[in-house]
């Protein structure tokens, strides 16, 4: 194969070639130090250059467990100058060449929610995906404001002249967030952080994250954990109890939209949207939720690559067994759940 863009890789984060302050949190050396504290995990860092200049950057590791290695991209492809998306695209063949030809990993599984790929290696499975920013810096608190739906503004404008309510931010708060956890999660296959996870990310990473909590008559109703860099707020976690007071989540996003303004970030990430979730699903739901408050929504892809397919096959059968066991459905990562989407789909269409 042809290329135009050399790879490097690097088993510690390039310093000397990039300032950290620059890129989001998920691909720098802080969050690196974070997974290796608390997973024990090692992470590399794949970089491509063009014309001896560095043009993008990926980080990657791998999961290890009895006879599989998975192998995770941490982001998407992070540019670092002008990179359209063929390069975008033979930088990440280069990769996965690498990686099959090294006998790296098995496969490399779905990337985190926030890791939205504009382009895919070919031969991969995929699935459309995306997520809503809200540019912070672009415009003043009343056009941002605006810009959101008519229920959205009148439930931050009601809950705002709600004198019981109260929204707080800090590592303080850590056992009101896990108190709305709890309660959110009874019953629930949601995968939210316990406290220890809390307490490791806190000790770790310090000044990357914050923890808001809304308030009805000083007891905790809602929670969203932010990761947070000058790039962006990251809601990546959040619970709410079954039946809040009208409008106070809607008021901690919004409170949580003009601190990062602030503090100088540039965007606010709701870190994840299906494209075309089934109507009248928690994920259409969601999807309301978030477009509500006005941002652009950026569109891109989630992906996967089987390099043993064997190792692959007899894995998902192995988690399949085991939910099976416990009596449950697996239901697959959201690869799997797009796909499957798509063909049930296709299949009304022909009926």
């Amino acid at each position: 194969m042809s290329t135009s863009i050399t790879l490097k890789v690097y088993t510690k984060f390039p310093s000397e070639l990039i300032d950290e302050k620059l890129i989001p949190l998920f691909c720098s050396g802080r969050y690196a130090n974070y997974l290796k504290q608390v997973n024990s995990q090692d992470i590399s860092w794949f970089a491509g250059f063009r014309n001896n200049k560095i043009l993008c950057l990926i980080p990657f590791y791998i999961i290890k467990k009895a006879i599989f290695r998975k192998g995770v991209f941490l982001t998407s492809v992070v540019g670092l100058s002008e990179l359209t998306e063929n390069l975008e695209k033979e930088f990440l063949e280069l990769v996965l060449r690498y990686l099959k030809e090294n006998k790296i990993c098995d496969w490399i599984q779905q990337p985190p929610n926030w890791a939205i790929f504009r382009t895919v290696p070919d031969k991969s499975i995929f699935c459309q995906f995306g997520t809503y920013l809200i540019d912070l810096q672009a415009d003043d608190n009343i056009k941002i404001l605006k810009k959101m739906h008519r229920d959205h503004r009148q439930h931050i404008i009601h809950a705002t002249k709600n004198k019981a309510i109260s929204i707080k931010r800090g590592p303080e708060l850590i056992n009101d967030c896990i108190e709305v956890f709890s309660a959110s999660t009874a019953g629930k296959n949601v995968d939210l952080p316990s406290k220890k996870d809390l307490e490791d990310i806190l000790e770790i990473l310090p000044d990357n994250i914050q923890i808001y909590v809304a308030y009805h008559n000083s007891k905790p109703q809602s929670s969203v954990i932010y990761f947070f860099d000058k790039l962006s707020y990251y809601a990546v976690y959040a619970g709410m109890v079954s039946y809040p007071v009208e409008g106070i989540n809607h008021l901690l996003h919004w409170q949580a939209m003009l601190d990062a303004k602030c503090d100088g970030v540039r965007y606010y990430d709701f870190v994840g949207s299906r494209v075309n979730p089934v109507p009248g699903t928690k994920y259409a739901g969601l999807k309301r939720f978030k477009s509500h408050f006005g941002g652009e929504f950026v569109e891109g892809f989630l992906w996967k690559f089987p390099i043993s397919k064997t190792k692959y096959y007899i894995c998902c059968c192995l988690t399949k067994l085991f939910f099976l066991l416990k009596l449950k459905w697996y239901a697959g990562d959201i690869i799997d759940q797009e796909l499957r989407q798509i063909k049930r789909s296709e299949k009304l269409v022909k009926v």
